[in-house]
This record gives structure tokens, C-alpha cells and sequence, in this order.
């Protein structure tokens, strides 16, 4: 983790939990995460970034082994999450020729908030 974002990301998040096939883990974005800042003035709402990132840290570590993202499809941002909501990243992961693909979905207790696909490398 290079950037101050990407440590805050994982300063927020509880240790990933297994649960059969699907992988599990919360984040609490507060008030002063850096996340945040400009999005938006007075009104703050955690960027689809945030969200993108926080399900790539899960399927990355679900992996368990030496992978990266190297693609999104079918992103779906349903509803605002506003600071100190708890979220929940649920990932399911398919082993796919040289590649994972993960099936992620976020919610906030226990309506989603967004849903998408993540290609990684193996």
C-alpha cells in the first residue's frame, strides 16, 4: 500500500473473514478519512473509487495468492454511503483459465450499494 488512501482503506477494515465460498470484511469510514475530502463539500458520500478499492483489497487477499486487478465489469452504484456507515464487501471468486474473477457486492446492513466484477491475474 503506497498511497495515504490506499493506507486509510485498510486502517478501516476489519481482518477478512471466510464464510464457505464467499470471503467477508467491514469497513468503517469515518468522518476524517481522507476518502472524503472534495466528494463533497458539506455533503460527503464514499467515491465508487472507494468502493472499487475496498473490493479489489478483499478478492486480493481472498486469493491468497500473488494477483492484481486488471479489470471492472458490470459496476452498479445503487445508493450513497455517507461517513461512519458501516459497509460489508462480500466476494465469491471463480477460478477462470489464468485469471480470478471475483463477484462483488457491498452493502450497508444488508442492502447493497453496489455490485461488481473484478478480473485478476494469477
Amino acid at each position: 500500500m503506497n498511497t495515504r488512501l490506499e493506507r486509510e482503506l485498510v486502517a478501516c477494515a476489519s481482518p477478512l473473514e471466510a464464510h464457505g465460498q464467499e470471503w467477508m470484511r467491514q469497513y468503517i469510514f469515518g468522518p476524517d478519512f481522507v476518502g472524503f475530502d472534495g466528494h463533497f463539500p458539506n455533503r460527503p458520500v464514499l467515491p465508487a473509487l472507494v468502493q472499487l478499492m475496498a473490493g479489489s483489497h478483499c478478492a486480493v487477499e481472498a486469493c491468497g495468492e500473488d494477483t492484481a486487478p486488471i479489470g471492472v465489469t458490470r459496476a452498479k452504484f445503487l445508493r450513497p454511503v455517507q461517513p461512519g456507515q458501516p459497509i460489508t464487501v462480500r466476494v465469491r471468486l471463480t477460478s477462470k483459465e489464468s485469471a480470478w474473477l471475483a463477484f462483488v457486492t457491498i452493502d450497508v446492513l444488508g442492502e447493497a450499494v453496489s455490485t461488481f466484477q473484478l478480473s485478476l491475474t494469477r
